[in-house]
């Protein structure tokens, strides 16, 4: 799940009573109350008191100015409006291009079958900005050549 970072106190009031930890140098730290996690720090998992098993993945977004920014390099932004998209079944979740943007980085064989199954219904205007980030941040993507002229 994604949240922009300006949100996570809102998620701590939501998810009162749950066992709350951040990612950092590879070990889980307790998020102690009140403290506002900074970068590097992205990512927070959830349970329940008592609950051996972490239920909720959340990675904490950057944003300026009505303007999501790709953490990785500040240069890429899109505006929030176009950062999210809704499923058929009504579920919000992010851009694909966004997410395929962060897979680009290792594109291991997940990440390539991710972009085999969503490229088909990648429209022109998400292909182009795709194409347009992975040329600034990683030129000589082989998914580059994927994504067409766009």
């Amino acid at each position: 799940m994604a949240l922009l970072r300006r949100d996570q106190l809102a998620l701590r009031e939501h998810l009162v009573g749950w066992e709350l930890y951040y990612a950092a140098d590879h070990e889980l730290h307790a998020w102690p109350e009140g403290e506002r996690l900074e970068l590097p720090i992205h990512e927070i998992w959830a349970r329940r008191p008592g609950d051996s098993q972490w239920r909720l993945e959340l990675l904490l977004n950057e944003s300026r100015d009505g303007h999501w920014l790709f953490r990785r390099d500040v240069r890429i932004e899109r505006p929030l409006e176009l950062v999210g998209v809704t499923t058929a079944a009504g579920l919000p979740v992010l851009a694909p291009e966004i997410v395929l943007l962060y897979k680009a980085r290792h594109a291991d064989p997940k990440d390539e079958a991710d972009l085999a199954a969503v490229l088909p219904a990648l429209g022109t205007k998400r292909r182009r900005w795709l194409r347009a980030a992975l040329d600034l941040i990683h030129p000589g993507h082989r998914w580059v050549s994927l994504l067409g002229d766009a």
